[in-house]
């Protein structure tokens, strides 16, 4: 009999209304507005400590959001809660009209500091975060699912003037700003007051895109940001015009001298299309001299300053080192041949991304500058670049010890696509360099046996002789998987693409040499792996059947999506639909769930 001694009974816990204000603020801060929504009808300690924090961030960024707030009770409801909002963002111009009115008869006057005075509407006065995009609400159609979906061909649409000073306005009657995301474009005269002269306390800043712009425009605007500013974000259209060089003739008049503030705030400078030759690199050389070793962050546009020793000499100054690459930095483009790319990766030793997507024609001397320099290397896209060879992409991956990510596959489903592969043999016989990859995204090369010998072998697989192609594929695949598993820290493995339109057997695009992903061939190699998220087996000649699904569901608590399973349109498995829908429809990749027949859903 036991005689241990029953413990006491723990002291029931206090009700939340008699925990100190300042417990119940930090319990409060973590619950979702849905939750806010509730707790601000219990009472009014409650109403008092949940409202400022419903109201905090204001974000109306959807169709059905915006059809219920437009009702008389929201909007009264934001005219008393206004003073509460820290963060907002304009998506639409018919709630951007609420807080900037806007009206097609004010005048053409450029003054910016007047736009105050002519324009009224709701103030926020603790407002720290501000972001623009004002799409216009599309009308309701019947046959239209996608009624108030943001419609992105609209950002490259510029601003209706009268809209632009009542943006302008209301950013000038909100000077304590520290945040600022434009996405949509303004008229020089009018943006680049706005950043210089009237939000002296701008830590960060977000401009996509800026057009039509020069060189000279941009130079202008970073020697008068405030020295407050912590990270500047610009995508920048270039013009040529004669007519954009006289606007920045007259707006550094207007401005005066630049002060030449010192930055010694700032720690990231991101500007995109700013550049095209290596002279254009020096309008930078004022701006730098204003900074500080803080900046650790120089993402530009190309990477031809690697050739302009005064903006090199003023980089190294300051401590930053070249770190990301992509196929857009070099002069050619994706068109850039495999020398070139050679060239411009043995720059420098410290790469921490490199980001290769269409260029075609890298390869072994790219491959090499990589493997020589891949020592900080975190995350390397390979998409399209069909002459890296698997010998090629294996070699990188025994010289990257601290890489994360590697994507080989083509992600924006085009069906022209050319991916690289690595082949089962080769991937079974390197050593990772690494043992941090989070993302695998390649397709992997297995040889399988003819149709008739894969029947034989799934119909009996006792019958096989040893050493036949089927085992000898099947003993390959366990090898792949050990070699997998060996990364226990893989949350992404896509070892497939999905795309659009149903392929065929025989479509290129189509892996039949391929993993097939069932317990006989070793999937259970995999059951390390319990930090899986995501899985892709899309348009692969895999064989996931109940028994592999019903593994998969012990072994990866953290699943949230398999891609591919679902419709197989090739060799279906009996029974898969059926268990998905029944047990893990959220497994299901949305795009699988709108083709299948009605009656399956």
């Amino acid at each position: 009999m036991d005689t241990t001694p029953t413990p006491p009974p723990l002291p029931p816990l206090p009700p939340l209304n008699r925990l100190p204000t300042e417990i119940l603020g930090l319990i409060i801060d973590r619950l979702d507005p849905p939750t806010l929504t509730v707790c601000v009808r219990i009472n009014s300690t409650w109403k008092e400590l949940c409202t400022p924090r419903l109201w905090s961030t204001f974000n109306i960024n959807n169709g059905e959001r915006l059809e219920r707030f437009q009702t008389d009770e929201a909007l009264q409801a934001l005219s008393r809660n206004v003073g509460y909002i820290r963060e907002l963002s304009l998506v639409y111009t018919s709630i951007c009209n609420i807080f900037a009115p806007f009206d097609t008869s004010f005048s053409h006057a450029r003054d910016t500091a007047a736009y105050a005075h002519q324009s009224q509407g709701l103030d926020c006065p603790n407002l720290q975060k501000l972001a623009f995009s004002l799409f216009e609400v599309p009308e309701q159609e019947d046959d239209n699912d996608s009624w108030g979906e943001e419609d992105d061909s609209q950002l490259d649409m510029p601003l209706d003037p009268a809209l632009e000073k009542a943006v302008a306005a209301f950013i000038c009657r909100h000077p304590n700003l520290k945040e600022l995301d434009l996405q949509r474009s303004m008229t020089p005269e009018t943006l680049l007051p706005l950043l210089t002269v009237h939000l002296p306390h701008l830590e960060v800043l977000y401009l996509f895109p800026l057009r039509p712009y020069r060189q000279s425009l941009v130079k202008i605007l970073l020697e008068n940001l405030p020295r407050t500013i912590r990270s500047i974000h610009i995508g920048v259209d270039l013009t040529s015009s004669t007519a954009a060089h006289l606007t920045a003739d007259k707006i550094q008049r207007d401005l005066g001298a630049p002060l030449l503030k010192q930055h010694d705030a700032l720690e990231s400078l991101c500007i995109g299309g700013a550049f095209r030759a290596p002279e254009d690199y020096l309008m930078l050389l004022p701006f730098l001299d204003t900074c500080t070793r803080r900046l650790k962050t120089f993402r530009i546009h190309g990477v031809q300053w690697m050739h302009q020793p005064q903006v090199k000499a003023a980089l190294t100054r300051l401590g930053v080192v070249l770190e990301y690459i992509g196929a857009n930095d070099f002069p050619a483009g994706t068109g850039a041949e495999d020398p070139e790319i050679g060239a411009y990766l043995s720059l420098t030793a410290h790469w921490k991304s490199i980001h290769l997507r269409d260029c075609s024609k890298a390869g072994p001397l790219a491959v090499a500058a990589m493997s020589d320099r891949g020592t900080y290397l975190k995350r390397l896209n390979f998409e399209g670049c069909h002459q890296i060879s698997s010998k090629d992409l294996c070699s990188i991956l025994e010289a990257t010890p601290n890489l994360e990510v590697l994507i080989a596959l083509n992600h924006q489903e085009r069906m022209d696509a050319r991916d690289p592969f690595v082949s089962a043999a080769d991937l079974a016989s390197l050593s990772w360099a690494s043992q941090s990859l989070v993302q695998f995204s390649c397709r992997i090369k297995v040889p399988r046996p003819s149709a008739d010998d894969e029947q034989e072998g799934l119909s009996s697989s006792s019958s096989l002789s040893k050493g036949s192609a089927w085992e000898q594929s099947r003993d390959l695949q366990r090898q792949v998987y050990r070699k997998l598993a060996e990364q226990k820290r893989l949350s992404h493995l896509e070892l497939g693409v999905t795309y659009y339109r149903r392929l065929k057997a025989s479509d290129p695009q189509f892996q039949r040499q391929c993993l097939e992903m069932t317990l006989e061939s070793g999937l259970d190699e995999l059951s390390c792996l319990t930090l899986l998220q995501v899985l892709n087996v899309s348009n692969m000649d895999q064989r996931i059947g109940v028994a592999e699904l019903e593994w998969i569901e012990r072994s990866w608590p953290h699943l949230r999506r398999i891609a591919g399973v679902l419709i197989n349109w090739v060799n279906p498995m009996p029974g898969v639909l059926e268990w998905i829908m029944d047990n893990r429809r959220d497994w299901a990749y949305s795009g699988e769930l709108g083709r299948l027949p009605p009656a399956a859903t």
